[in-house]
């Protein structure tokens, strides 16, 4: 993997140990090795993995961006916990003096599932989740980046929490269907961002 995309210009960080266990310090060893195994073969690119362990994480010495999954508001807490607790975690790595990335966070819908109160699984809860995550991030320089979790619904196991036996996380449907109410809220955040950060190339260039 490496040797075919060291150089390519779409790579920017290097990532490994997805939602490992380093909050015990006898796991850094591995993490030490490997960020220093990727700079020994001087890549292009940062290192970093994405890390549940947030605030706990022993190892983050060995990271050059600190990367955090968490779902405030669909695993735990309501809706009015998902600013603070995604601004702490931010706040936490500019003490660090690191470039802070949410690499997971969002919440489930089943495709075209809605009803008055916007309950958990509903399109409506997760469009209020993501407008609140994507207004929040972008308005915010403490993040440099956001992965929202994910792209579109995809297969997985069957079990309690999987309806359909999907992860119903997708801002689209397995069909790549938009589910309205996430979209639009995601289109609108992003879009708002894209704007103001051309106008401000666009004065700097004039000065």
């Amino acid at each position: 993997m490496v040797n075919n995309t060291f150089n390519h210009p779409s790579v920017i960080l290097w990532a490994y140990l997805n939602e490992g266990a380093s909050d015990h310090s006898d796991s850094c060893k591995i993490y030490s090795e490997l960020s220093q195994r990727y700079k020994q073969l001087q890549v292009n690119g940062l290192v970093s993995w994405a890390s549940n362990r947030k605030q706990n994480d022993q190892c983050l010495d060995s990271a050059d961006v600190l990367s955090f999954n968490s779902y405030p508001g669909w695993y735990n807490g309501g809706l009015d916990s998902i600013v603070p607790s995604i601004l702490d975690e931010a706040d936490f790595a500019a003490k660090k003096e690191k470039p802070f990335i949410k690499s997971e966070i969002g919440a489930g819908a089943i495709p075209d599932w809605q009803d008055t109160v916007n309950a958990f699984w509903t399109i409506g809860y997760q469009g209020e989740v993501l407008d609140i995550v994507a207004k929040t991030i972008v308005s915010n320089s403490s993040f440099t980046g956001v992965s929202l979790w994910q792209f579109y619904d995809a297969r997985t196991k069957d079990g309690i929490g999987r309806p359909r036996a999907f992860n119903n996380k997708g801002t689209f449907d397995e069909f790549r269907r938009p589910k309205t109410p996430a979209y639009t809220a995601v289109h609108a955040a992003f879009t708002s961002y894209q704007a103001r950060s051309e106008k401000k190339y666009i004065l700097k260039s004039r000065l």
